[in-house]
């Protein structure tokens, strides 16, 4: 995970992240690992309240990394 941008403002603190990695471990506990490398794009949202951290949100490229690991494929054109 890399950090490429880190922003605050009052009480919230912004990160962009790269995450990139290869899948060398089961997904979710149940998925054979695949080998494959993924490298997708994440933001998470801190908000700190009395120096202690009191919420997290995140979104996450999801789709991206499952494509990528081949364990989704993109759909065809219709029938």
């Amino acid at each position: 995970m890399t950090v490429e941008a880190l922003v605050s403002e009052g009480e919230v603190v912004v990160a962009r992240v790269l995450a990139e990695g290869t899948n060398l471990g089961k997904l979710n506990g149940a998925v054979p690992p695949t080998g494959r490398r993924f490298s997708a794009r994440q933001s998470h949202w801190f908000r700190v309240e009395d120096g202690k951290l009191a919420e997290h949100w995140a979104i996450r490229d999801d789709l991206t990394v499952m494509l990528q690991l081949g364990v989704v494929t993109r759909p065809g054109p219709p029938v």
